[in-house]
């Protein structure tokens, strides 16, 4: 199935920019990560921190996925991937954590700042060290 949706829209001159197509995996993360968050969180009762970690670990993996077969059509180093990720995430955590419990901004906008926050340093870093 991804090979179709891959084969349709490669042929799209559009979308053939890596920044372009980088966004357009990171929107796909970004709704697995608010979902999961939002699932976890007020379904399930998890704290939303420790939700905010699951549902990012979900998008991580399904963004390097699509990145690998969509974006940079090349097997990236996950384990690299997951490093740029782990600084990513200890960003995120510290920014959800300030705008929810000290300035008081419901959980989910400030997962979603958080994304926007974290886009230009890991495709910078992704590109860089990753998709070489």
């Amino acid at each position: 199935m991804i090979d179709t949706i891959i084969k349709v829209n490669s042929k799209d001159k559009l979308l053939q920019h890596p920044l372009l197509k980088f966004a357009l995996v990171g929107i796909s993360g970004t709704i697995i990560k608010l979902g999961a968050l939002f699932l976890l969180t007020d379904m399930i009762g998890l704290w939303y921190l420790a939700s905010y970690g699951v549902a990012f670990v979900l998008s991580v993996i399904s963004n390097y996925i699509w990145n690998s077969r969509w974006t940079f059509k090349n097997r990236g180093g996950f384990i690299k991937y997951l490093g740029i990720s782990g600084v990513t995430l200890s960003l995120n955590l510290g920014l959800v954590y300030l705008l929810t419990d000290i300035v008081g901004i419901w959980y989910i906008f400030s997962g979603a700042f958080g994304v926007l926050s974290a886009f230009l340093i890991n495709y910078t870093l992704s590109r860089k060290y990753v998709w070489k």
